[in-house]
């Protein structure tokens, strides 16, 4: 927590036409019900535009990003969230265009590193 972490975050255009995205950087919490994923606890850590886009084009930018100790511990998920055009105020995976996350760990003691595991685009 309270640490900065960068990140290389990138939109590649196959709409046939110059679109505008936006990306709505979430950290929540996920538990099982089921065998469903159940986001329980969420906090947005992040918001940009990625505007004109052409056909086939990719854009990658550099964000940093800094998580709070309001979130500690396992079954975090660090989940972007691409809209086109604008993302809503309350965005959710369900009301996405896409979405990619990555499972993370951020230990509550400030004093260790938070680890993250491989990034799984739906």
């Amino acid at each position: 927590p309270g640490e900065q972490l960068s990140i290389y975050a990138g939109v590649e255009n196959y709409e046939g036409e110059t679109t505008d995205y936006e990306a709505v950087g979430q950290l929540q919490r996920v538990e099982d019900a089921e065998g469903d994923a159940v986001v329980t606890e969420r906090t947005e850590i992040d918001r940009f535009s990625v505007a004109s886009v052409a056909p086939g084009e990719r854009q990658i930018t550099e964000r940093n990003l800094t998580v709070s100790d309001e979130l500690t511990g396992e079954d975090l998920r660090l989940e972007f969230l691409l809209y086109k055009d604008s993302a809503p105020d309350s965005p959710t995976r369900e009301s996405a265009y896409r979405d990619l996350h990555v499972w993370i760990y951020v230990p509550a003691d400030d004093t260790a590193s938070a680890t993250a595991g491989d990034g799984t685009l739906n």
